[in-house]
């Protein structure tokens, strides 16, 4: 039986969003007993927002136009697609993560021209 679901990306886990980051070529240090998450090569923070139970990403930045042009794994892009990448990433690796606890494999993963991730996941049969 086949199951299609779109999900909205909200970074919650911490584990996941470090090892995303350090997926993409980051380095990650935690701040304020891991209420902040520093991205040593950007200088940016993802900050948790308590009421919401989510990181937000803080640039101290006025001007989010463009990353630093000494990004050496993204360079000339926009803080946009920065975001879309770390969630795209975030939410592959969450979702594996709960699959594979409710006992199923990842068959194959494939990343459309999109963007868009799509995973084929099948459910383990102990003989």
């Amino acid at each position: 039986m086949s199951n299609y679901t779109r999900i909205k990306t909200q970074l919650i886990d911490k584990e996941c969003i470090i090892e995303a980051l350090q997926n993409m070529g980051f380095t990650v240090q935690e701040l304020r007993r891991g209420q902040q998450l520093a991205i040593q090569d950007l200088g940016f923070t993802l900050t948790r927002n308590t009421r919401q139970n989510t990181y937000d990403l803080v640039t101290g930045r006025r001007s989010t136009r463009n990353l630093p042009r000494s990004t050496r794994n993204f360079p000339g892009q926009t803080l946009q697609q920065f975001i879309q990448t770390l969630n795209r990433e975030y939410a592959t690796l969450k979702v594996v993560r709960e699959v594979t606890k409710k006992g199923y494999h990842v068959q194959k993963k494939r990343v459309k021209a999109t963007g868009e991730v799509k995973l084929i996941a099948v459910k383990r049969v102990w003989a």
